[in-house]
């Protein structure tokens, strides 16, 4: 499927074809252990661009709280700290990765911006 913007002078510069894959837990695992999994509640999609690059990424859904924990901390601020790390972890597991807590790691390069770099 192609968009077509409106007809505001726009010429595409590029096409990228991207296949996709998303992955969850399997949800017919046994509840209980779903509900306990520690990568309960994430999903990761992995895209590959027609020029073979590769780039993905990991989300954590955090439910909306307005409750707060026994500090006055909001829940949901903390859930999403938590969340992160969570995400970081998961990062971690299938990537192989080393992630340093201290080191602020670079923004993964997006496909046309990769596209951007090698074919411009």
């Amino acid at each position: 499927p192609s968009f077509t913007p409106p007809d505001l002078g726009l010429q595409p510069f590029c096409r990228i074809g991207t296949e996709r894959s998303s992955w969850t837990l399997d949800p017919t695992m046994d509840a209980v252990i779903l509900a306990h999994h520690k990568h309960a509640g994430m999903a990761v999609d992995l895209d590959v661009a027609d020029t073979g690059y590769a780039v993905g990424e990991v989300e954590a859904i955090v439910a909306v709280s307005e409750s707060k924990d026994r500090d006055g901390n909001s829940q949901q601020a903390n859930d999403v700290a938590i969340a992160r790390q969570r995400v970081q972890q998961l990062i971690q597991e299938i990537s192989f990765a080393e992630y340093d807590d201290a080191a602020t790691p670079a923004p993964p390069v997006g496909k046309l911006e990769h596209y951007l770099m090698n074919k411009r």
